[in-house]
């Protein structure tokens, strides 16, 4: 069980918790969206620039393939599971 919590459960926990700090409803007054609605009201054009920046290097640094350094961790724990049985 303990596994499956570690494995599974936390950070499934952890990716909605990220991703509810992002996008937070108007209402709570916060969040990316509600900056992303002030930037669009704003009238300066170098405002609008600046966004539009981070807005694509956002893009940039999510669509870059992640390395995975977990699967030779795995792989030596199960091997290393399997050598005691």
């Amino acid at each position: 069980m303990a596994w499956w919590h570690k494995v599974v459960a936390f950070p499934v926990k952890r990716a909605c918790v990220a991703f509810a700090a992002r996008v937070k409803a108007p209402s709570d007054g916060g969040g990316i969206i509600k900056l992303q609605n002030d930037v669009q009201m704003c009238g300066y054009q170098d405002v609008q620039v600046m966004w539009e920046m981070v807005r694509i290097s956002e893009m940039e640094l999510s669509n870059k393939p992640k390395k995975r350094k977990r699967l030779l961790w795995r792989l030596s724990a199960w091997l290393h599971r399997s050598s005691l049985q």
